[in-house]
């Protein structure tokens, strides 16, 4: 017997804060990909 679990209860609320931590994540990435651009950026412009 194969189960499947859903990973949020599939109410508006529960979809929401699916959204919001993926959302979150990307914009972590783009962050971090910004400040390593602007690291390598400052450190061959010496």
């Amino acid at each position: 017997l194969d189960l499947y679990r859903q990973p949020y209860c599939g109410c508006i609320y529960s979809e929401q804060e699916r959204y919001d931590k993926k959302l979150r994540k990307e914009m972590r990435r783009a962050t971090e990909k910004a400040s390593r651009s602007n690291t390598t950026t400052s450190t061959t412009s010496q």
